[in-house]
């Protein structure tokens, strides 16, 4: 078994509640500072380091956000690598593969359509939970009343 970790990316560590409105998402502090050497506040933007770890589980380590890890093409040839018995070529430690000199490229061959294009540094935009603009959010809603988007599906939470 081996686990390619992401890392570099600020990842959700807690979520401290204020006493307002019932408890709701927006009235929630989200921790999600990094912190050097600490597996639980380091991670791919949406997995802690501490989760993605397992007891005698061979890891390595590539500074990626979650969703474009697959299309990043250093590691889809380390599983390749892997697969094949041959030696990996990705860090062996988050040091390394933080070190721009030392660590391989980062990019996702598809960052539109994994969602990679909208990082900003070290945060991929998971916990921006900003509402949208209010015209393209009306715009969006009247062509799924009016089945402008047949093949949509919709969840309404009362």
């Amino acid at each position: 078994m081996l686990i390619i970790a992401g890392v570099g990316y600020k990842t959700l560590f807690r979520l401290e509640s204020k006493s307002r409105a019932l408890g709701l998402w927006e009235s929630m502090t989200k921790i999600t500072d990094r912190v050097k050497g600490d597996p639980h506040r380091e991670g791919d933007g949406r997995v802690p380091l501490a989760s993605a770890t397992l007891e005698r589980v061979s890891m390595r380590f590539v500074k990626g956000v979650h969703g474009g890890l697959t299309n990043i093409p250093e590691v889809y040839s380390a599983v390749f690598d892997w697969l094949n018995g041959q030696p990996l070529n990705l860090p062996d430690s988050v040091n390394k593969a933080l070190a721009g000199h030392l660590a391989p490229g980062s990019g996702s061959e598809a960052p539109h359509l994994d969602g990679t294009a909208r990082t900003v540094q070290d945060d991929p935009g998971y916990w921006d939970l900003s509402m949208p603009d209010l015209p393209l959010l009306e715009e969006l809603n009247n062509a799924l009343d009016t089945t402008g988007m047949a093949a949509f599906h919709r969840v309404r939470l009362l």
